[in-house]
C-alpha cells in the first residue's frame, strides 16, 4: 500500500509534534513547517507573511512528490503585546491583524496551495480549531473570533473544493494539558473542569489520533467541526 503524503503546518509545536508523530506511526510520509522551533524535517513558515505560503507549501509538496493531506496546527493565541488571555483592553491592533492572518487568512492560503498539488482523491484538509470558536465559553474575544472564522472558511472551502475530491473539516479541542492552553487563567481552567463531563483536560496525543484519522482515513465527512472537549 502506498504511504499517504501529509503536510503539517505548525509541526514543531506541542500539538503539531504529536500530530506528525501519529501520522508517521500510521505509515504516512510527513513534511512540515515550523515558526520558532526548527526541526530536521520542517521548513520555516510564518503564517502572518501571507506571500510566503504558496512557495513553502509547493516546496513541501515537491519533497513528498505530491500531497494527500494537509493539517494546519499553527495558531496565534494572543493579540496582546505579550502572550496572555486577552481582555479587550489588552488588544494591540497590529497584533490583532497578525492573529487573524495566522489563524484565518494563512490557513485559507495553505488550502489553496495544497489544492494545486498532485494527489489522488479523496484528499483531506484538517484545520485545528478550538472550542472557543464553537461554544459560548469564557474566552478571549480575538481568539474566539479567529477560530469561528476558521470554521466558516472550512465550510465554504468544503463546498468549493468538493468537486476536486478534497474534504475539509475542523477538529476543535477544548482545553489541553499543554500547548496554547497554558495562557488560560487558573480560574477559567477551574470553571472548565467544573462543567466538563470528563473532569479533566485533553492531551495533545488524544487530539492527534482524531486528526490523523481525518487526515488519512476520512472519505466522506466534510464541512464539519468535530468538538473534542471532554463533554463540556
Amino acid at each position: 500500500m502506498t504511504p499517504k503524503r501529509c503536510i503539517v503546518v505548525g509541526a514543531s509545536g506541542r500539538l503539531g509534534r504529536a500530530v506528525a508523530a501519529e501520522l508517521e506511526k500510521r505509515g504516512a510520509r510527513v513534511a512540515g513547517t515550523h515558526f520558532t522551533q526548527p526541526t530536521e524535517r520542517t521548513k520555516k513558515l510564518d503564517l502572518s507573511r501571507l506571500d510566503d505560503i504558496e512557495a513553502v507549501i509547493a516546496e513541501l509538496g515537491r519533497d513528498l512528490d505530491g500531497a494527500d493531506a494537509l493539517v494546519v496546527c499553527a495558531t496565534s493565541a494572543s493579540a496582546s503585546a505579550e502572550p496572555k488571555f486577552d481582555r479587550l483592553a489588552d488588544i494591540v491592533p497590529s497584533k490583532l491583524v497578525e492573529m487573524l492572518a495566522v489563524n484565518v487568512a494563512g490557513p485559507i492560503l495553505c488550502a489553496r496551495a495544497f489544492a494545486s498539488l498532485p494527489g489522488a482523491a479523496p484528499r483531506n484538509i484538517v484545520y485545528v480549531g478550538s472550542i472557543d470558536g464553537a461554544k459560548p465559553v469564557p474566552t478571549a474575544v480575538p481568539y474566539a473570533t479567529s477560530k469561528a472564522a476558521l470554521m466558516g472558511a472550512a465550510r465554504a472551502l468544503a463546498k468549493e473544493l468538493g468537486s476536486a475530491g478534497i474534504l475539509v473539516n475542523v477538529v476543535a479541542p477544548g482545553l489541553l494539558e499543554d500547548g496554547a492552553s497554558r495562557i488560560v487563567p487558573d480560574d477559567v481552567k477551574r470553571e472548565y473542569l467544573k462543567h466538563s463531563a470528563s473532569k479533566r483536560f485533553g492531551t495533545p496525543e488524544e487530539i492527534a489520533r482524531t486528526i490523523a484519522w481525518y487526515a488519512l482515513e476520512n472519505t466522506y465527512t466534510t464541512a464539519q467541526t468535530i468538538l473534542l472537549d471532554g463533554g463540556l
